[in-house]
Parts: structure tokens; C-alpha cells; sequence
């Protein structure tokens, strides 16, 4: 695997932000500096199959995409103690980080995103909120029907998971669109629905000893703020919670003021 990421050098134990579907390391423009700027070494690395990094056809399972990211920690010199933070996709890596590495995770921060497998997740499934969860699933048929209109449907859907929708311009949109563009790059992210099965799998096993770490769980108010706090404590024993107002799923995009500032309560100082 060849990963791209972005590091802010700084002090202290590191933050390595993890991001989604539908976006890349760019989603954490806003938040990335603000922490860089109190001090903290930040790595924000773009996923298996997004962005700039290698698109393989398999490996799409969380908990082996957690392993490339330890891995990537340990070559580029940082941890083995990490605060880890993922949003959408990167918070159900994160969590399997933390379950598969716990003595080396100091804090976990999920951002708006359900974990597989983890109650309510039947229900969740079941709903029109995430009816993208099975076309998405369906292997080719996303792919054929959105070639050549990566742009006007990436722009859909960031817009339709909005409540702050001005936070997607024209300019912010033709980087996903380059982005998402990409060969292979659609398919990879699909492939992170398509190994929802495994997840379940995975995430129930790992949830039979819950994690000790500070965990947090960050939720737009118009997407899953009001559930995100009483689904972590399935797996974790100290949760967190802070709900974002006037935001849907993209929490760092739509307010990344609130949720930089929910992030440096909770992050221990940088140094530390």
C-alpha cells in the first residue's frame, strides 16, 4: 500500500484524523490547522482506495484498514500511543484501532457515523436515512450509473446529508470531484459498504470488552447527535458526547468551529 497523508509537526502524543465516504483528507482543512496551531502533531492520512492512496481491489474490511494505519503511524516514527479520531467511514476504522490496539490509544473520537453491528444498527439499516447503505452494497451498479457524473452526484449527496449545505462550494466540490474521479476510486469506496457483512462480524466479538480509554462521540444535530452517545456505550466504559448545531453528517465541514472546539475539551493538552 501506498498512503498520501498530511502531518503538522508539533508536541506530544499525535492526533491522526480519519476520514469518510464522500470526502478525504481535505475534509479536515479546517480543523487540521486550528490543532496544529495549539500544538499537536496531526495526521490526517487519505483511506485505503481514497484520495491519494492505492486502490486495491480487496482489503476493504475496517479492521485491516485500522492495521494500515498502525502501521503507517509506526513508519513515519509516531506513538505507539495515538489519539485517534475518525468521522463517517474513519470513525468505524478508528474504532477498530482502538479494539485491536487499546494499551496504545489514548483517547477515540467518533464523528457521526453508527458502528456495524452495534445496537441500533438493525434498526438503523432498516431506515430511509441511510438507504444508500444497500445500493452502495450492490457490487457494479453504483459505479456504471455514476461514471462521468462523480461531480453532480457527489454534490447531491454532500448537499442532501447537509443542514449547512454553503459549507460545499463550487471550489470545495471540484476537489471531490478530481478526487472521487480518480481510477478506481468510486469502486474503492464502495467496497467499504460492500464489507459492512465482516464488520458485524468483527465489532460484536470486539465489543465483549469494552473500551477504558475517554472516548467521545461527536453528532450533527440534524444527523446522529441525538443517538451517538447511548450507541458508544455499547462499547465503551467513559463516553463522551458533544452535539453540533446546525449541522448534518459533515460535522468538520459544516462547523468546524464546534467541532474543533469539542476536540481541544476533550483531547489532553498538546504536550501531554
Amino acid at each position: 500500500m501506498r498512503y498520501h497523508y498530511l502531518v503538522a509537526q508539533g508536541h506530544g502524543t499525535p492526533v491522526v484524523l480519519l476520514h469518510g465516504w464522500g470526502s478525504t483528507s481535505y475534509m479536515w482543512r479546517f480543523v487540521m490547522p486550528q490543532l496544529a496551531a495549539r500544538g499537536y502533531t496531526v495526521i490526517a492520512p487519505d483511506l485505503r482506495g481514497l484520495g491519494d492512496t492505492s486502490k486495491p481491489a480487496t482489503g476493504y474490511e475496517k479492521a485491516n484498514i485500522a492495521d494500515d494505519i498502525h502501521e503507517l503511524v509506526a513508519k513515519l516514527g509516531y506513538g505507539p500511543e495515538i489519539n485517534i479520531a475518525g468521522h463517517d467511514m474513519g470513525g468505524m476504522v478508528a474504532y477498530a484501532y482502538a479494539a485491536q490496539h487499546p494499551a496504545e490509544v489514548k483517547t477515540l473520537t467518533i464523528l457521526d457515523v453508527p458502528l456495524p453491528g452495534i445496537p441500533p444498527w438493525n434498526e438503523i439499516v432498516q431506515t430511509p436515512r441511510v438507504w444508500h447503505f444497500a445500493f452502495f452494497g450492490q457490487r457494479d451498479v453504483g459505479e456504471m450509473l455514476m461514471a462521468g457524473h462523480e461531480k453532480e452526484f457527489m454534490a447531491w449527496f454532500h448537499n442532501n446529508e447537509a443542514v449547512n449545505s454553503r459549507a460545499f462550494t463550487n471550489e470545495v466540490e471540484a476537489v471531490y470531484a478530481r478526487q472521487y474521479s480518480m481510477p478506481g476510486a468510486m469502486r474503492a469506496g464502495f467496497e467499504y459498504y460492500r464489507a459492512f457483512p465482516q464488520d458485524v462480524i468483527a465489532n460484536q466479538k470486539f465489543a465483549e470488552h469494552k473500551l477504558t480509554m475517554p472516548v467521545l462521540g461527536i453528532g450533527g444535530d440534524g444527523s446522529f447527535g441525538p443517538i451517538i452517545g447511548a450507541h458508544l456505550q455499547n462499547v465503551a466504559t467513559d463516553v463522551h458526547v458533544a452535539q453540533i448545531k446546525g449541522s448534518g453528517h459533515w460535522v468538520a465541514e459544516e462547523q468546524p468551529e464546534q467541532v474543533t472546539a469539542a476536540l481541544v475539551a476533550f483531547l489532553p493538552p498538546a504536550g501531554n
